[in-house]
């Protein structure tokens, strides 16, 4: 329950940032300055922020519902149990290593 809660908050936390940076992506650019590859590059962080946060959603929604479902409806019971707790404990530094990527990325932007 310790590492489901751990993924439902970071999911929730990944979601507002991807939001945060969809406002970036719609923000109108200034029009009296031309600079194209200032705009690549700001375009380029904040697509890269917004990707990172929408696989922490995806990985996250995807342990938090799978996992609990391994552990109860498993066919080899402790087995599976332990099964579903070791893929949580392993993924939670992707996850994690991810969600920080996508936020000083989001910063940088």
């Amino acid at each position: 329950d310790w590492y489901c809660g751990n993924y439902q908050t970071i999911s929730g936390q990944a979601a507002m940032l991807a939001g945060f940076a969809f406002n970036f992506i719609t923000a109108p650019m200034p029009k009296d300055q031309e600079n194209t590859l200032l705009e690549f590059i700001y375009f380029y962080c904040v697509c890269a922020a917004m990707g990172a946060e929408l696989g922490v959603i995806v990985i996250s929604s995807y342990l938090s519902v799978w996992a609990p479902s391994l552990a109860l409806r498993g066919k080899r019971g402790a087995t599976d149990l332990h099964k579903a707790c070791d893929t949580l404990r392993d993924y939670q530094a992707l996850v994690f290593s991810c969600f920080m990527c996508g936020w000083v990325i989001y910063f940088i932007a």
